[in-house]
């Protein structure tokens, strides 16, 4: 078995064994009176065999040049990376969720390479390194004219992610009101740009990534509940 001898006695009715490397094994139970006489062994084989949804993810990794950043085999990890390939398969808004340094940009380059955008731009809006004034002007762009400064058009993030996954890192840090014209452009799939009356159709996926905790503040007033409920039609953590 996975174990070397026998574990003790207990009166549990099942033992777990995670993350079991890839080979045979063969587990015995053997049960015990109260005059402590043992019964014979009964015994199960199985053969624990490499994960092909989890090669498959490993081959596209391989690809982007990024195989070696996902380390580890613990079943957090793996099922993480089984729910990504999950999510690449729909074109539904992806909210990700985890602390600095978890990886939450690699696993949102992942979401775009395996999904049918692969094709398209990968765009990324740092919410946070935004200045409160320009994020709008960032994200959906401005017309000629629309405010001092604004010599030309310039189109937006948005645009710019056309066909593509627009990526919006640290969405916690996005102000009021922006946070209601991106609630609008969830909602319908659409946008216009500051100073411009021509509404314009989204033709990008949106993942947004945060390492705040949302839920509290919702609770708190920073941040719309309906947004909040808008971004994770499909959750990872």
């Amino acid at each position: 078995g996975h174990e070397e001898g026998w574990r003790a006695p207990t009166r549990a009715r099942r033992a777990l064994y995670g993350s079991l490397p890839v080979g045979e094994y063969e587990f015995q139970v053997r049960a015990i009176d109260r005059d402590l006489n043992y019964s014979a062994a009964a015994s199960v084989r199985l053969t624990v065999e490499p994960d092909a949804h989890l090669e498959g993810l490993t081959q596209a990794l391989s690809a982007l040049g990024s195989a070696g950043e996902f380390v580890g085999e613990s079943a957090a990890l793996r099922r993480m990376l089984h729910q990504l390939r999950q999510a690449a398969a729909t074109d539904a808004t992806v909210l990700i969720l985890g602390e600095t340094g978890t990886g939450k940009g690699l696993a949102a380059r992942t979401l775009h390479a395996l999904s049918g955008r692969q094709r398209g731009p990968f765009i990324t809006v740092s919410c946070g390194a935004l200045p409160e004034g320009l994020v709008e002007s960032e994200l959906f762009g401005h017309e000629r004219g629309a405010f001092t400064g604004a010599h030309q058009r310039q189109l937006g993030r948005i645009e710019l992610a056309r066909d593509g996954t627009l990526f919006l890192d640290e969405i916690g840090d996005l102000p009021l009101a922006a946070q209601s014209k991106l609630l609008r452009l969830l909602e319908e799939g659409t946008f216009a740009r500051i100073g411009g009356t021509e509404e314009l159709r989204c033709e990008a996926r949106p993942v947004a990534a945060t390492n705040r905790d949302l839920r509290a503040m919702v609770a708190a007033g920073v941040f719309r509940q309906d947004l909040y409920y808008q971004l994770r039609v499909f959750e990872l953590e």
